[in-house]
């Protein structure tokens, strides 16, 4: 992948055209793009918020996409931010504003050529801007399928805490300070009404159960890694280049070129980890029945397994996030200990058959030998250490939808990672008077509340939202159709 310098000086004038055309009418190109021969078979979609030192890659990767261009079978459209800070060697006119157009061939490694026109500085790591963005690609062009490519910063379900608090999120925004939240994301995809063929995230450490099932209902299948991501990211000459040649294809057999595609472009360089993996989003369901199944078990034996659990997690395979642990090296390293309860056993091996279902392609690229990333089977979820994580991380993990929905006593995976980390050697988390947990279920389908009283003076309760100044909520029982209601209590309370 060529990194590029220079815009020419002809994408001036192509802007200066389309000034004349009004945003909202869909430029660069405008209107349905339908071949002579009906609708195209696929829409691309790219939401690049590069607005942050990954900009000068994102200017690489649309030059990549202009290598192929679209077609009358495959229309690849785009919106991006770049920033000025890092791509200093860029025009004026294309760091600072927002752009959205078609990408068109040009043949050309350095200079972006695709009439890509300004919609304004838009807001990249809010869910209401990337929701305009599919409606306008799926109005302007539409086709029999849908793949969208999530392209910025990512980090699973939260960011670094360096970055000056715990953050859910994917899609960073500097210019705003904003980034999005994995429920804002799902929220932003629902909005639309449009379901894709795929979801490809072209960012760090996304390939997480949380992260999958947050999405449920969204699309057919995710691609995601779960490691950090080298800046270069997703090579789109030679998708592109695949699904052109391709454009029969159906959303499975994307999901396998990108995953192919990348994990080949790491080979060739032999330099940088390269880890991708494809998930068929008809098993999710299947997958978290046997997960919250397995949390049960080890719950109810946590007196005699609480050993096998700890060591299993500390020997298992953990990335740029320690407290990420692959789930399928995690399983192998539990069923690997004879004294493990039979029914915890038995539910470990469950949830390693609908792995091995759920994630279908898996591409692993290390330099190392020995590396332990090699034992990655394509999805991590959160397992941290009592020394990982803070009363806020746990709070806010409590709230994503994976340990909201569907949760009866300890079925949820935030059951069993709080009940852990209460337990491991050193003593509990250090806390103030809060990360505390009020829990109310009961045997009928009455609809009670909780009601919390806060020192504020005011009250909280899961029918009036989802947080409060000082904790997270579960959601209503009125509304889930549970007999159980949650709080869970903030660090400082």
């Amino acid at each position: 992948m060529t990194w590029k310098a220079k815009i020419g000086t002809a994408m001036l004038a192509i802007l200066a055209l389309l000034a004349l055309v009004p945003a909202c009418g869909g430029g660069g190109g405008g209107g349905s793009s339908a071949s002579a021969s009906g609708t195209p078979a696929w829409t691309f979609l790219v939401y690049i918020a590069g607005d942050n030192n990954l900009s000068p890659a994102a200017v690489a990767d649309i030059n990549e996409m202009e290598m192929v261009g679209s077609t009358t079978k495959v229309n690849v459209v785009v919106q991006a931010e770049l920033s000025g800070l890092y791509s200093p060697d860029q025009p004026a006119y294309l760091t600072d504003t927002t752009l959205r157009g078609k990408i068109v061939w040009d043949g050309n490694w350095y200079n972006i050529g695709s009439p890509l026109f300004s919609i304004g500085n838009q807001d990249m790591a809010a869910p209401e801007t990337l929701r305009d963005f599919i409606a306008w690609a799926v109005a302007n062009y539409p086709a029999q399928h849908y793949a969208l490519t999530l392209w910025s910063h990512g980090s699973g379900w939260k960011a670094d805490p360096s970055t000056g608090g715990v953050v859910k999120g994917v899609l960073d925004d500097d210019s705003s300070g904003g980034v999005m939240s994995i429920p804002e994301l799902a929220r932003a995809i629902a909005d639309s009404g449009v379901h894709f063929d795929v979801v490809n995230f072209d960012a760090c450490l996304m390939a997480m159960y949380e992260v999958a099932y947050e999405l449920s209902g969204l699309a057919g299948f995710l691609v995601f890694s779960e490691e950090s991501e080298p800046g270069t990211g997703d090579p789109y000459d030679d998708i592109l280049a695949a699904l052109t040649n391709d454009p029969g294809m159906d959303g499975r057999a994307l999901g396998r070129v990108i995953t192919d595609s990348y994990y080949a472009y790491y080979l060739s360089r032999g330099r940088y980890e390269g880890l991708m993996s494809a998930v068929d989003m008809n098993g999710m369901d299947a997958l978290d029945e046997k997960i919250r199944a397995l949390c049960h078990a080890l719950s109810d034996n946590m007196a005699t397994d609480r050993p096998f659990v700890q060591a299993a997690r500390d020997a298992s395979t953990h990335y740029d996030y320690q407290e990420n642990h692959d789930l399928g090296d995690f399983l192998d390293k539990l069923l690997a200990n004879p004294g493990l309860s039979p029914e915890s056993a038995a539910r470990a091996g469950e949830v390693k058959a609908a792995l091995a279902s759920f994630v279908y392609a898996n591409r692993i690229y290390c330099p190392v030998p020995a590396d332990d990333r090699w034992r990655s089977q394509g999805l991590a979820v959160f397992l941290p250490r009592r020394d990982q994580v803070t009363d806020q991380t746990l709070a806010l993990y409590s709230s994503l939808a994976v340990n909201q929905e569907k949760v009866v006593g300890p079925d949820s995976w935030y059951f069993l990672v709080n009940l852990l980390v209460n337990g491991d050697q050193g003593g509990p988390l250090a806390t103030t008077e809060g990360n505390f947990l009020i829990w109310v279920s009961w045997d009928t389908d009455a609809d009670v509340d909780l009601v919390v009283w806060e020192p504020n003076g005011g009250i909280a309760a899961p029918y009036l939202g989802a947080s409060s100044q000082y904790g997270f909520l579960s959601a209503d029982s009125a509304v889930s159709g549970e007999s159980v209601e949650y709080y869970a209590a903030a660090d400082m309370v």
